[in-house]
């Protein structure tokens, strides 16, 4: 009795350890390459704040985030400056950096880490969703794309919001398009969180509700789904967004005497529309520049300072039509340019003759963005007979973005939201390329048996 119980207790032993390793195997064959993704991506990324940003310091929008994010560790409120109010600047990003310096001493420092560790963050989610699409192989090496692509980690060496909102966008688009092919809980609730949080984030966050709205109506229309779990899918998560952002809203209706949550839509359309960047040949040409007068951050601006700056540019483009169909091209034109010379806030204008600047400004960038763009628009054609369902809410990102920037920007730094779906796009030519070299392949085998018996029936004719 006693050796029978020894030799089943050495086999069930023997059986969950077996059953231990495999488990361990397979959740270390999920989380390496996420790991080694974020590790790389992190990498590059603090050697970018190292050499070209090294010695960084805050200017334009920068020093309004910062300021805030001093005023409410120090004075508790969120205000910049002399009590000013500015509540067409959203609060994430400024909580966001006042909690790091609550905890770590205010040294913008610590806030470039953070947008390190945002901006590696965001190729793990590129690294996801290729996964879900073309295959762990090809996802991991999309993601290590996205780790070096210069395009994406020369926004994480500044104190603007794009790493914060370049992840929380990438984040809403990972749990919509996991949402779209199950509606669990767990993926409708990340989905009204990231939503919310990117319109904290950023004023073009909320255009991720139109987003949200457009692939429900996709869906029913092409029948993507039961009708009847995307309505009440879509409602949930725009009910849950409405709800984290009425807080923010309320808060911004003391000021601006509206319900409804602030909108500098004016503001945007009054900097991209005006005698300033109207003259061909200026550095400022096509790009986008306001009378500080007029900028909401320095005094208050009400719901009728808005609408008058938008009648006064709603007027200057009724007299201007020539002009305006010539910025609206430039402003293509530069949202499809690699970077442009007139941010004097980034590291690159901060330190322009350094040898990194000039390696990464100069020569990586040019190179590695419009081998991106490529390969992305490549991707785009391949993927959209087997892939477009979905890649819509991809395919609709990118559409939107590129409408907003013609319209109000004209901006490389307002491309930096489509960055990681471009890099998607590739592994999208990628995952296309590999199918067809495995379909040659396959094809060569097949075919291959057939000759070797056309030789051996040839030589035995011979014999």
């Amino acid at each position: 009795m006693r050796d029978w119980l020894g030799n089943h207790s050495h086999r069930f032993i023997a059986r969950v350890t077996q059953i231990a390793h495999r488990w361990r195997w397979a959740r270390l064959r999920e989380f390496a390459p996420m790991g080694a993704v974020f590790c790389l991506a992190f990498i590059v990324r603090i050697i970018f704040n190292k050499t070209v940003a090294a010695g960084y310091q805050p200017m334009f929008d920068a020093v309004i985030y910062n300021e805030l994010a001093r005023s409410l560790v120090h004075q508790h409120c969120y205000c910049f400056p002399q009590q000013h109010v500015p509540v067409y600047r959203p609060p994430l990003w400024p909580m966001v950096m006042a909690a790091i310096y609550a905890v770590l001493g205010d040294a913008t420092r610590y806030a470039r880490l953070a947008c390190c560790v945002l901006g590696s963050g965001t190729c793990v989610l590129v690294y996801l969703i290729a996964k879900d699409l073309f295959g762990r192989r090809i996802a991991l090496g999309t993601g290590i794309i996205a780790a070096v692509y210069a395009g994406m980690f020369i926004w994480d060496g500044w104190l603007y919001t794009e790493s914060l909102y370049i992840f929380l966008q990438t984040a809403f688009l990972f749990f919509l398009m996991r949402m779209q092919r199950d509606s669990r809980r767990v993926w409708i609730v990340l989905c009204g969180v990231s939503l919310a949080l990117a319109a904290l984030a950023r004023p073009t966050g909320t255009l991720l509700l139109g987003l949200l709205i457009l692939c429900g109506l996709f869906a029913l229309l092409f029948k993507l789904a039961p009708w009847r779990r995307v309505v009440v899918s879509t409602a949930l998560v725009a009910a849950l967004a409405f709800a984290l952002m009425l807080p923010w809203t309320l808060y911004t209706s003391r000021v601006t005497h509206s319900p409804l949550p602030p909108s500098n839509v004016y503001k945007t359309l009054a900097g991209s529309y005006n005698d300033t960047v109207d003259h061909p040949g200026d550095i400022l040409y096509g790009l986008w520049s306001l009378w500080s007068g007029d900028d909401s951050d320095f005094h208050d601006h009400t719901v009728a300072d808005e609408q008058a700056l938008g009648q006064r540019t709603l007027s200057w483009i009724e007299e201007h039509p020539e002009q305006t169909r010539a910025l609206l091209w430039i402003h293509l034109v530069h949202m499809w340019t690699p970077w442009a010379t007139a941010y004097e806030g980034h590291p690159f204008a901060q330190y322009p003759d350094r040898p990194s600047t000039v390696f990464v400004r100069d020569g990586l960038l040019p190179v590695m963005s419009y081998i991106v763009f490529l390969l992305a628009a490549l991707g785009l054609v391949v993927t959209w007979r087997r892939k477009w369902r979905y890649l819509l809410p991809v395919y609709l990102t990118i559409g939107l973005t590129i409408l907003e920037n013609v319209a109000f920007y004209g901006s490389p730094r307002f491309r930096a939201p489509i960055e990681p779906l471009l890099v998607l796009l590739v592994g999208g030519f990628l995952w296309w390329v590999s199918d067809v070299y495995r379909e040659a392949h396959m094809q060569r085998a097949r075919l291959q048996p057939s000759s070797e018996a056309i030789e051996a029936g040839m030589g035995g004719e011979l014999g």
